[in-house]
């Protein structure tokens, strides 16, 4: 099963990376000593309980842990009496027989549920016996326990749910084990810990701990360090990463926490926290009022969501981008790159019923009614509906702060033009992809531009040469210099800096300097191999004209020599046709992109199939790289100036212009879309024309904050 398997060489890498990075900077990811020395001191084997019987009792009536009132009967994770007793009449309507042999991730979820309102013995006792016997002994002190992460919680659910129908013994033994491989993970592996707050291996420790805690709360006598180490040392991470005012390296990347490790493994963090969002708040304390994380989760999933159905898989996609495996596998439920995903499905459920009242609320639900998304029954069973928000009530553009991610639109419709920037790249993950500078275009249910998902496997390399790691820049929309991307392995000397950027009715504008992420000379100067050694400046500048549908691309960029080439990528999913030196057109389907290269004046177009030299980038991911290359460039600075025009096929296309200025350039679009840009390295002054009013670029960067009502710019 994908979700929980990966090659044995990636294990032995991650290790091989935690190891330098201890030795680079030990302090970024260890715990402390105390917090060490403080779950040695665990007693070894718990008490027996003395329970026999489950009853619902109201919240409050236990013990303040944590700000959590903690029932003492159980159960007391997800229930009261009134959520059960309106699941066992949805289950009087849509009972189904589970797979109680729990194959695959939400298995388990499902079984237990149907135990629950259906008191059938068989699957009560086939889960309790899951439960009981799912040993973690082999995996646990690995960098990456996969059934650790996946299944901790459905273990405690059964212990929390079904504790009348388990015996002492099968109770200790849960206990005795789960203290034993949560101790060890929360004190001894810096894997998913504290120094990875968007890694999906925290997210799925932090709701085992949180789990743990509440479930064998007086059983136990180290529940209660388990649910203090879940909400006072993962979760404050969670909220210093989130926090745009916290401290350290990690703290300030926030608007993407749950999303940060990508369009495959960030779906699972999205998925891991709600359960924990919703009992918290049954116990008294709202976690998702005390961070904007859960917020932005909702919104950047319905940005991520593309405007229609795509044409080419008949589903809701999203972008992809940073390791991405199972994009290709399409709408399957569980490991399938689809929105309509159960990982989605089950969060975007869970924040409606969190936030029924408020527009993030409502637009949660606003998602699941148009994407209908795989919803778990335990979730169906407990909604009693809500008002819906129209997603035309937002902000045309969103800004992830802490990756740098920009999201475009033109508008709300199904037929729309939706835009995904990457300005930067993510932190305190395990998972990515070296793609910062990347960008991609859907418009009418097309892909016009996308980037290529890979994890582990390969594409043509440049000029058609040999076979390349997908997770490189060639996969991806970003310049090349020298024939090479940018950092291919390790560290990057720096992020992105984006240093400009605006959103306005006409346009939407972003500029960042991404050089840092083609240099490794200080992060890694021992390994220049990983490294761009001819980059010395890259800086990207797009604007995108909403009414027009015309995105305009200009990179700065320096090399080493004045004879160094350069390269500009893009990407089509059929091969593209060249209408003469500077114009070629990607059609897919009804939909078709025209590039116009203004600069240089003389390009060269080469194009590369990717699926070629025994590449093994799967079928329907692979596609046609478009190479546009300055191949005799004047000197070490080079400009390549670039409009892309996204319209139906075979429509009247627009014919763009440049006139050079001396210090700047006017692009002409149309009769009514003008732009002037300066030359230079850095990006300064410039202005945008549109129907006649000139607008000067802003020379900042606008914020934008997120509320309970949604994105405010």
């Amino acid at each position: 099963m994908a979700v929980l398997t990966k090659p044995a060489w990636v294990g032995v890498a991650i290790a091989m990376a935690v190891a330098v990075l201890l030795i680079i900077n030990p302090a970024a990811i260890s715990l402390s000593t105390a917090a060490i020395h403080f779950f040695k001191r665990f007693a070894p084997n718990p008490p027996e309980t003395n329970s026999a019987s489950v009853t619902i009792d109201s919240v409050g009536s236990g013990n303040a842990t944590d700000g959590l009132n903690i029932s003492p009967t159980h159960p007391r994770l997800f229930w009261n009496a009134d959520r059960l007793a309106k699941a066992r009449t949805w289950w009087g309507k849509h009972s189904y027989t589970p797979n109680s042999q729990n194959v695959n991730p939400f298995d388990p979820y499902d079984t237990l549920f149907a135990c629950q309102v259906s008191n059938n013995p068989a699957w009560c006792d086939a889960q309790i016996n899951w439960a009981v016997n799912l040993s973690e002994e082999s995996c646990y002190r690995s960098v990456g326990c996969d059934s650790m992460r996946v299944y901790g919680e459905a273990v405690m659910l059964t212990y929390d749910w079904l504790y009348a129908r388990m015996t002492a013994a099968q109770r200790t033994t849960i206990i005795n084990n789960w203290n034993t491989w949560m101790n060890y993970l929360d004190t001894r592996n810096s894997w998913g810990n504290t120094g990875m707050p968007a890694s999906n291996y925290f997210a799925g420790a932090f709701r085992t701990d949180f789990s743990l805690g509440v479930a064998t709360l007086g059983d136990n006598s180290q529940a209660s360090n388990f649910l203090n180490y879940a909400l006072n040392n993962r979760w404050a991470a969670a909220i210093n990463f989130n926090s745009l005012t916290g401290t350290g390296p990690l703290a300030g990347k926030g608007y993407a926490l749950p999303y940060q490790e990508g369009s495959q493994y960030g779906r699972y963090s999205m998925n891991y926290y709600a359960v924990p969002l919703q009992a918290s708040m049954m116990m008294g304390r709202d976690l998702g009022q005390e961070t904007t994380a859960f917020k932005a989760g909702v919104l950047q999933t319905i940005y991520t969501t593309l405007p229609t159905q795509t044409v080419s898989r008949g589903i809701y996609d999203g972008w992809t981008w940073s390791d991405d495996e199972n994009w290709i596998q399409g709408s399957n439920l569980y490991a399938g790159g689809g929105m309509q995903s159960r990982y989605y499905g089950d969060f975007m459920m869970a924040a409606a019923q969190h936030f029924p009242g408020m527009a993030i609320g409502k637009l949660a639900r606003q998602w699941i009614n148009t994407v209908n998304p795989n919803v778990g029954p335990m979730w169906k069973a407990v909604d009693s509906g809500g008002t819906t928000q129209v997603f035309s009530t937002l902000p045309l553009d969103y800004y992830a702060s802490g990756p740098q991610f920009a999201f475009w639109r033109n508008n709300w419709n199904t037929s729309a033009s939706a835009l995904f920037l990457q300005m930067g790249q993510t932190f305190g993950v395990g998972h990515n992809h070296f793609d910062v500078g990347s960008f991609q275009w859907f418009r009418g249910g097309a892909y016009l531009i996308r980037e290529t998902p890979a994890y582990s496997t390969t594409v043509a390399g440049y000029n058609s040469s040999g076979t390349v790691d997908g997770s490189s820049g060639y996969a991806h929309n970003v310049p090349l210099i020298g024939g090479l991307p940018g950092v291919t392995g390790a560290c990057t000397d720096s992020n992105g800096i984006v240093q400009r950027m605006e959103t306005r009715p006409g346009y939407a504008y972003i500029d960042a300097n991404i050089t840092g992420t083609y240099t490794n000379n200080v992060c890694g100067g021992e390994h220049p191999e990983r490294g761009n050694v001819y980059a010395r400046h890259v800086e990207r500048e797009f604007i995108f004209f909403r009414d027009i549908e015309v995105l305009l691309i200009l990179d700065r960029l320096q090399a080493d020599s004045a004879s160094r080439p350069k390269t500009f990528i893009s990407h089509c999913e059929n091969n593209p046709r060249s209408i003469d030196a500077s114009h070629f057109v990607c059609l897919d389907g009804k939909q078709q992109a025209n590039y116009t290269v203004l600069l240089p004046t003389a390009a060269a177009l080469t194009t590369v199939n990717e699926a070629a030299n025994g590449a093994s980038c799967g079928k329907g991911a692979c596609q046609y790289r478009l190479e546009i290359n300055d191949n005799n460039p004047i000197g070490m600075q080079s400009y390549f100036l670039v409009a892309i025009q996204g319209l139906n096929a075979g429509a009247a296309a627009q014919a763009p212009t440049v006139q050079d200025g001396g210090a700047s350039w006017t692009v002409t679009l149309d009769a009514n879309h003008r732009v002037t840009l300066n030359k230079g390295m850095k990006s300064e002054g410039g202005s945008v024309t549109i129907n006649g009013a000139t607008t000067n670029l802003r020379s900042d960067v606008q914020s934008m904050t997120i509320t309970d009502n949604g994105p405010m710019w």
